[in-house]
């Protein structure tokens, strides 16, 4: 793909190129953070490069958000093993999230306070900062994080992984590419391409299998709303299935009579509501096969 810049004499064309090394494209997003975000998501603020953290190696790029939330970026080297990008980024975000608010900023030598303040004018609002360095430790003692993985060229399967993790967990992951483009004349351009994002609205996580029938959800165990009423028989006011299953001991007589009292009635198989030959004098209910009273957790 090529890029086409426009110029006052004319257009200008600027060809692909490519990173001379993972650190030059560690070195262009600590410089401009702006291309991990999209136009409609929180403004970042760098923090630091190769951030030790406890028992988990270093950190390639940490940065914050407006709203003090931690912005773990892993960048995924050509040819590593999504295995162990996917490990790594685990990895990090429980190392990450393990520290206080005063312990990261120690580790970063102070740039967390000043990425956290640098987003208020210097006359803006001095309880911003204070509300922002609240969030983050909150953030932190919750476990949250957003994790961005940037990388030149994103391979199929990895993008497959990212997708899945990012529709189906609570983790909240991004995967960017980042195209570099090189004219003489002009300079070096680096295009970002978000391919994965959780920007929006959260995917919804279901707390059951659809049913089978109707097209309905499946009720949670023990929900009262679909939970069958025991067909009872006319001839006897007991409830057929039990009246037979039951073994003679106490009261055995009783219950026999009660039996033979089925039969008498012209009763089959055991006057079972769920056998297809029934006594015309059980009342059966029909069982909803859906219950609206079923929330998701």
């Amino acid at each position: 793909m090529t890029v086409v810049i426009r110029q006052a004499d004319g257009l200008v064309s600027a060809s692909p190129g490519e990173f001379d090394s993972e650190a030059e494209l560690e070195r262009v997003l600590a410089d401009q953070v702006q291309l991990l975000q999209s136009t409609t998501d929180h403004r970042l603020a760098f923090v630091g490069r190769q951030i030790d953290l406890p028992d988990a190696g270093i950190l390639d790029v940490l940065c914050v958000d407006e709203n003090g939330l931690p912005v773990e970026v892993k960048l995924a080297r050509n040819g590593e093993a999504r295995r162990q990008v996917v490990a790594q980024i685990v990895d990090y975000l429980s190392a990450l999230t393990s520290l206080t608010v005063d312990e990261l900023d120690a580790r970063t030598e102070g740039a967390l306070n000043d990425a956290l303040r640098s987003f208020d004018p210097p006359a803006g609002d001095p309880g911003s900062f204070e509300r922002r360095w609240q969030a983050c430790g909150a953030n932190l003692r919750a476990g949250l994080a957003r994790i961005i993985v940037p990388l030149d060229s994103a391979p199929t399967d990895l993008e497959r992984i990212v997708q899945f993790l990012s529709e189906r967990s609570n983790l909240d992951i991004w995967l960017v590419t980042i195209s570099k483009f090189v004219e003489p004349r002009v300079g070096t351009l680096y295009v970002p391409t978000v391919l994965v994002s959780n920007e929006g609205e959260p995917a919804p996580r279901p707390s059951a299998r659809p049913s089978a029938r109707a097209g309905g959800r499946a009720p949670s165990p023990g929900c009262s709303a679909t939970r069958p009423t025991p067909a009872r028989c006319t001839s006897t006011g007991t409830n057929p299935s039990t009246a037979t299953r039951r073994r003679p001991g106490a009261g055995g007589a009783r219950r026999a009579g009660r039996a033979a009292a089925h039969r008498a009635n012209g009763c089959r198989s055991a006057c079972r509501p769920s056998s297809a030959q029934t006594c015309s004098s059980v009342r059966r209910r029909s069982l909803p096969t859906t219950a609206a009273s079923v929330r998701a957790i």
